[in-house]
């Protein structure tokens, strides 16, 4: 046995056979009637609401990021086609002054300081009782929070650069929408069947979710107050 020769054509032919075997172990080994607890399967519903909101938000990322090169491209052309009409207006008007001293005036020069504003992270001055926070990430266009209480449950907070269509995007599987005024802000919550939430509030250029697995309107309402302003 130690002398065996393993080769390409062994492995071909006996390969299939093994895989075949392990599968059946495992099928035979798997109870299909094993029931998870009721926080597990509210953690993976919250999970896969999630990964489709992020789903839904790189293809509006990727939709606005062709259509910004579209628009440069165009903006390319026609600044170009301007200057050559201003190059033209300039020139005709200085022949027509033919060495006049008078002075004509001009259109304004616009300078472009594209979006300027640098994004600045913000945390809530308090979170309702027994939360305390277990994780946070942040890049240069959002921040995330995860709090903890002491039963287990889960609030996550995320604030990041505003993306009309994306971020307030929150499936259609939830079970009633209810609406929250803030002075300047308006909370948009959504619940779900399992009273989970997830809500959203757009102020100062900026959008801010929360994904409760269990919290009511009001302690939400405390988040975003303590939270945006």
């Amino acid at each position: 046995m130690s002398n065996m020769k393993v080769t390409d054509d062994w492995l071909y032919q006996y390969m299939p056979v093994v895989d075949e075997a392990l599968i059946r172990g495992i099928e035979d080994s798997t109870d299909y009637e094993y029931q998870f607890s009721e926080r597990f399967e509210k953690n993976m519903e919250q999970l896969i609401r999630r990964e489709n909101r992020d789903a839904r938000k790189d293809r509006w990322k990727a939709f606005t990021g062709r259509l910004m090169q579209n628009v440069r491209k165009s903006a390319g052309y026609m600044a170009a086609a301007a200057a050559c009409v201003v190059l033209l207006i300039l020139t005709g008007a200085l022949l027509g002054q033919q060495g006049s001293r008078d002075t004509a005036g001009s259109a304004p020069i616009r300078e472009n300081q594209g979006a300027g504003t640098d994004f600045s992270e913000k945390s809530p001055a308090c979170m309702p009782d027994g939360y305390r926070l277990v994780s946070e990430q942040e890049d240069a266009t959002s921040y995330e929070m995860v709090y903890e209480n002491d039963m287990g449950i889960i609030c996550t907070l995320r604030q990041e650069t505003e993306i009309t269509g994306s971020t307030a995007a929150p499936g259609s599987d939830f079970r009633r929408k209810e609406s929250v005024q803030l002075e300047g802000a308006l909370i948009e919550i959504y619940w779900y069947e399992d009273g989970s939430s997830y809500s959203y509030c757009a102020y100062e250029n900026c959008a801010y979710t929360v994904e409760a697995e269990q919290l009511s309107a009001e302690e939400i309402e405390e988040i975003y107050t303590n939270w945006i302003h």
